[in-house]
């Protein structure tokens, strides 16, 4: 069974991981602005590599504030897709203690908790910030996406109309302000899922 690695690396230094990297970041990052800048990869080492996750930085992270994606991938219920699903999304968007949104299951006491029971309680997705925004107003697709948008940009004008929005008896600031525990909501990486869903359950 091809061995799922992870590697952290300056992009230009090592030529193999460098290709993994610049392939899957094409359409994202200027080649010649990133030479011997620091990048991370996790990829199943099939021929061609498959990769799950890539990233590249002009500046460092520090270790702290990227655990080994590989070392926390044990925690996880890897027999459920879904918690793959939040794990490699939630991943990409590292903060300080995302641990508490991947691993903690949120009892379901409210009709908050049962709308969000599939990301463990918070609101993770771009969808489902979309879909609270229509159940309040009865808005269009479109106009829901500006107001996700909005909401992701930190307009102080999208806040202020949240505060309007009733959901659950709840504002829906209220819902963004306890739920939502990054700087915005992410659209789900179905792709990477999957190939890591496959590769471990196959």
């Amino acid at each position: 069974m091809p061995k799922l690695i992870e590697k952290h690396f300056l992009i230009g230094e090592d030529k193999f991981h460098s290709e993994i990297i610049l392939k899957k970041l094409a359409d994202k990052i200027d080649k010649n602005e990133f030479i011997n800048k620091p990048a991370h990869v996790v990829y199943i080492d099939t021929s061609p590599p498959q990769t799950i996750l890539a990233s590249a930085h002009l500046v460092g992270i520090p270790d702290e504030r990227r655990p080994a994606f590989l070392d926390l991938l044990k925690n996880i219920d890897t027999s459920d897709f879904n918690s793959i699903l939040i794990f490699v999304t939630v991943y990409q968007h590292w903060l300080d203690s995302p641990q508490s949104i991947i691993f903690k299951k949120t009892e379901t006491k409210t009709p908050l908790d049962n709308f969000l029971v599939k990301t463990n309680g918070f609101l993770i997705f771009d969808y489902q910030l979309e879909q609270l925004c229509v159940m309040g107003t009865a808005c269009g697709e479109e106009q829901a996406q500006s107001f996700r948008k909005d909401i992701n940009a930190r307009k102080v004008s999208a806040f202020e109309e949240s505060k309007k929005i009733k959901i659950f008896g709840l504002s829906l600031h209220d819902i963004i302000s306890e739920r939502m525990k990054y700087a915005g909501v992410f659209n789900p990486d179905y792709y990477s899922a999957h190939l890591l869903y496959q590769h471990i359950n196959s």
